[in-house]
């Protein structure tokens, strides 16, 4: 029951982690061409402060989504990272079990 118990924690925690990273803020100075109503810079500037953590997470989880949903190298690149890691996990539980069963 504990293995089962930590099993789920490490899992939830593993998820909060996932949704909760974010890319790095790279502001990239654009051309006066585009960039040619100082008014209209500041009201968008406003409205991206304006967003709330959870709005943030909704549009990073709905651009992840898409991503995973548009080329099928990203599931499966999460399937083969997830299957790695657990094995490594399940192998050492059961050495940990193996020994045991001796004592």
């Amino acid at each position: 029951m504990a293995f089962n118990t930590t099993a789920a924690i490490i899992f939830a925690i593993a998820v909060v982690v996932f949704f909760t990273l974010r890319e790095p803020n790279l502001k990239k100075k654009k051309p006066e061409s585009i960039v040619a109503d100082p008014e209209v810079n500041s009201r968008n500037e406003e409205v991206e402060a304006q967003q709330s953590k959870w709005e943030e997470l909704g549009v990073l989880a709905s651009h992840t989504w898409q991503t995973m949903k548009s080329d099928i190298k990203y599931p499966v690149c999460c399937l083969g990272a997830m299957i790695t890691r657990l094995a490594n996990v399940i192998i050492s539980v059961y050495m940990l079990l193996w020994v045991t069963s001796f004592v």
